[in-house]
């Protein structure tokens, strides 16, 4: 049963920090346009989008990690 909870978690994490990383990087080249085009407003909005997206999908991708070392785990 607990193993179960482990493989959900591990799946539904993995696509979750796809998703995120996904919007991460759609954000980062909007930055980058926006940058380039010297727009403050635009820059720092996409500023915080990507450090909020990258967040996520770090969450996302430990709380992974931790599932799947979970399921190595000998029950006793």
């Amino acid at each position: 049963m607990i193993k179960n909870l482990f493989r959900f978690f591990a799946a539904s994490s993995f696509g979750l920090t796809l998703f995120f990383c996904y919007w991460t990087y759609r954000d980062y080249v909007e930055l980058v346009k926006a940058v380039e085009a010297n727009q403050p407003q635009a820059e720092l909005r996409h500023r915080i989008n990507v450090g909020f997206d990258g967040t996520w999908a770090l969450m996302c991708a430990m709380t992974m990690v931790y599932s799947i070392g979970k399921l190595g785990d000998r029950q006793p």
